[in-house]
């Protein structure tokens, strides 16, 4: 269901992209109060935040199933390999 909703919100950002040359946060602010784009903007920080501890998580709980190795142990793997420069390699 979560992935329906992102592809919902995915494809009408990109409509508001195309039709009135805008992104989303810039619209946002035309349109609320500052409080209220404050809200939001912390909002999407905690999202930001789910996101990536559901992909630690995840990986760690893979690398446990995978390897057999101690929890603690998998999830300073994953943490390590969720890193930016990981990816860049």
């Amino acid at each position: 269901m979560s992935n329906l909703m992102a592809i919902l919100l995915q494809g009408l950002a990109a409509r508001l992209g195309v039709v009135r040359r805008r992104d989303l946060a810039q619209a946002s602010r035309e349109a609320y109060p500052a409080v209220v784009n404050l809200a939001l903007y912390l909002m999407a920080e905690v999202a930001i935040a789910a996101c990536d501890l559901a992909e630690v998580i995840g990986s760690a709980i893979a690398l446990n199933l995978l390897a057999r190795r101690p929890p603690a142990t998998c999830w300073c793997s994953a943490r390590w390999c969720s890193r930016s420069s990981c990816r860049s390699r």
